[in-house]
């Protein structure tokens, strides 16, 4: 897939502009000014406010030449091996930790999932210092995971919602600014003819197929359909999969080049092994 061509101008100040002659181009520069505008305060970091940033997709060539890693919790010191924890909408004193009965924890198929536009995380834990947590059915990352994230995701792949963190007795137990990271869409790029898996009993492999990965009870080797695969990071659709966040290459170099807290990275053809050593053995 060839890159799309664009020309245009970004405003620099009031008295000088800058020639854009690629979205690649406008991407980055973009990019410099909502990180700079953000770090001010001046802007809050909103699907509205970050549209621009989600303009650009890789050519599908360069995708296909990389390697492709699941992110995974790397165990330390304010990265719980189990996050006790619960979103809520508001905390109260008397009730800290409440059931989490609300509307957007329902299942509504394919429909888009309403948030509030903030949220509690409100933890029995004595430190948090992780910057990307699976968890609530996405992903707990911090400001300096996003940062590097919205270089790469697209618009209606996710929702984002800010989340205020506290321990159950209300206290500050981070420094780090949290975001839960729900995605909408989980790509079905899983060639379920060749890889080899086990079938929940009674199910059939052309169930699996039919359903993308539904019934899947323990895989042995996972095999991608490499053409269609055209993004940096994404979610796989697939029974066993939808609790890890894909990436490539380029996204995994980025994230390590910062030195981010409690992530590793898994090569998806080592995924498998992993996944029934933790939780077959």
């Amino acid at each position: 897939m060839p890159f799309k061509v664009f020309c245009g101008f970004v405003f620099v100040d009031r008295n000088h502009c800058k020639m854009i002659t690629s979205v690649e181009e406008l991407r980055s520069t973009l990019l410099v000014w909502y990180t700079l505008l953000y770090g001010l305060g001046k802007i809050s970091l909103t699907i509205e406010n970050i549209f621009h940033l989600s303009l650009y997709r890789g050519a599908r060539s360069i995708m296909m030449k990389q390697k492709i890693y699941a992110m995974v919790k790397k165990s330390g010191k304010g990265v719980p091996m189990s996050l006790n924890a619960v979103l809520a909408e508001e905390f109260n004193d008397n009730n800290p930790m409440p059931d989490m009965n609300y509307e957007w924890t329902i299942s509504h198929g394919t429909e888009k999932v309403r948030f509030p536009e903030h949220l509690f995380l409100v933890c029995k834990e004595k430190i948090l210092s992780f910057d990307f947590y699976a968890d609530f059915d996405g992903y707990i990352v911090s400001d300096d995971f996003l940062r590097i994230f919205l270089k790469y995701m697209l618009i209606d792949d996710y929702q984002m919602i800010p989340l205020e963190t506290l321990s159950w007795k209300g206290t500050q137990i981070t420094d780090k600014k949290y975001h839960y990271l729900v995605p909408n869409k989980k790509e079905t790029w899983i060639d379920y003819n060749h890889s080899k898996y086990d079938v929940d009993e009674g199910k059939t492999k052309e169930q699996v197929i039919s359903r993308d990965g539904a019934f899947v009870r323990k895989f042995e080797e996972i095999i991608l359909k490499e053409s269609e695969v055209d993004k940096e990071v994404f979610v796989l659709k697939g029974s066993l999969l939808t609790r890890f966040l894909f990436c490539s290459e380029i996204f995994k170099n980025e994230i390590e080049k910062e030195h981010l807290v409690g992530v590793d990275f898994i090569p998806i053809e080592e995924l498998p092994a992993y996944y029934n050593k933790k939780y077959f053995l």
